[in-house]
């Protein structure tokens, strides 16, 4: 019995050591597959992204309320992101360089242009809660912007008929965007600050005006598809048959008779 508990002892030590053993084992295969798990785990989105390129809005035109969004200017020119109803904006952007602002809090389609190039228009989408999703065509809205700036109209001057129209005020007294026909206006529109109206529904070209400054004078064309006009066929008139006079029949005079001499010894009567 005695020589059995001898040998009793180190079996049970040579146990304890190999459940140790396992025991370090295990917690090192775990803390080696930490990171593996880790990895499954939900990243955070990444910031959105408005690429400006070719005098385009493109990239993640939808975002998040409040979102912080990156604006890369690929052009090799300057450049900012602005709000057409001044809410928002970026600095001027250099090429190759990126800066960042804060989108609105509020859901909402909002139009977007650049201070530089007004010609440049954009809508950036606003969603409620949801997760930005790519517009990778940069399309432009259906709403032409025209600026008003050093008393002068600009931007988009050619829309299409019966298109919302907005007005920018980049001035520092305020203004009004007038038909000189009276056949349409903004209301006034205070510096910084924007106003729409609906272009006529039919083509056609119409002088502007500003209803507080007249000496101010453009031109607005309103054409299918923004494009110039169709110019009326001009009515060439072809030229009249020139009426001929006809000759008047040239009145032939019968020769008067020749009055006979009498004869010899006859009397005249």
């Amino acid at each position: 019995m005695r020589a059995m508990r001898i040998h009793e002892r180190p079996a049970g030590k040579w146990r304890r050591a190999g459940l140790g053993l396992a025991a370090v084992a295990v917690a090192g295969l775990i803390a080696g597959l930490g990171p593996a798990f880790a990895s499954l785990a939900p990243t955070p989105a990444a910031d959105a992204l408005i690429v400006i390129k070719d005098f385009t809005f493109q990239g993640t035109l939808t975002v998040a309320p409040g979102a912080t969004v990156t604006v890369r200017n690929d052009d090799l020119i300057m450049h900012t992101l602005t709000a057409v109803d001044g809410s928002f904006t970026t600095p001027a952007i250099p090429p190759a360089a990126t800066v960042t602002f804060q989108a609105p809090a509020r859901p909402g389609t909002f139009a977007i242009t650049c201070q530089f190039h007004p010609f440049m228009v954009g809508t950036l989408v606003v969603g409620a809660g949801g997760t930005p999703s790519p517009n990778p065509s940069g399309s432009p809205p259906t709403s032409p912007v025209i600026t008003i700036a050093n008393f002068m109209f600009g931007g988009a001057l050619t829309v299409p008929p019966g298109a919302t129209v907005t007005v920018r005020n980049d001035d520092l007294i305020m203004h009004t965007l007038t038909a000189v026909d009276g056949s349409f206006t903004t209301v006034t529109i205070q510096p910084g600050t924007s106003a729409t109206f609906l272009a006529p529904a039919g083509p056609g070209s119409f002088a502007i005006t500003c209803q507080f400054h007249p000496f101010m004078a453009g031109t607005l064309v309103v054409a299918p598809d923004g494009g110039s006009p169709s110019p009326s066929p001009s009515g060439t008139p072809s030229p009249s048959p020139s009426a001929r006079p006809t000759p008047s029949p040239t009145g032939t005079r019968s020769p008067s008779p020749t009055r006979t001499p009498p004869a010899a010894g006859g009397h005249v009567h």
